[in-house]
Parts: structure tokens; C-alpha cells; sequence
């Protein structure tokens, strides 16, 4: 809607055309898939360090119950 009071349109700023919609989603697509690998990766790494751990963590507190409980 005009303003009434203008006689003439009110001058409409210089618009540059920005990226589309599908490519900024492909980038997004790309962005969530290369954090998310890298993730991933260090997920693995962490589970590869701990697994056993709670065997372990077993095995020394039934140690340490059975050298207490002989004293």
C-alpha cells in the first residue's frame, strides 16, 4: 500500500541476489555431514579407549574386596 501523502513511490533500495534456498541448503547438507563424521571418528576413538574399562573397574574393586575381607 502507498503512503497517500507521497506523491511519488518511495525509493526502493539496490537488491543484490543472495544464494538460493537449494544452495544454501546443499552447504548446510555438507556442513552437518563433515562435523558429523568428524564426530563420529571421535566417538570411536573415545569408545576405543574405555571398552573394557568396566571389567576392569570389576575386577580391582573384587580384588580389592578379597585382600580386605582376609586381613
Amino acid at each position: 500500500m502507498q503512503n497517500p501523502f507521497r506523491s511519488e513511490p518511495a525509493p526502493r533500495a539496490a537488491t543484490t541476489k543472495g544464494p538460493t534456498t537449494k544452495q544454501i541448503s546443499e552447504v548446510m547438507g555438507q556442513l552437518i555431514v563433515k562435523h558429523t563424521r568428524e564426530i563420529n571418528q571421535r566417538l570411536d576413538a573415545l569408545e576405543a579407549r574405555v571398552e573394557g574399562i568396566g571389567d576392569q573397574t570389576a575386577k580391582h574393586i573384587e580384588a580389592s574386596a578379597s585382600a580386605f575381607l582376609e586381613d
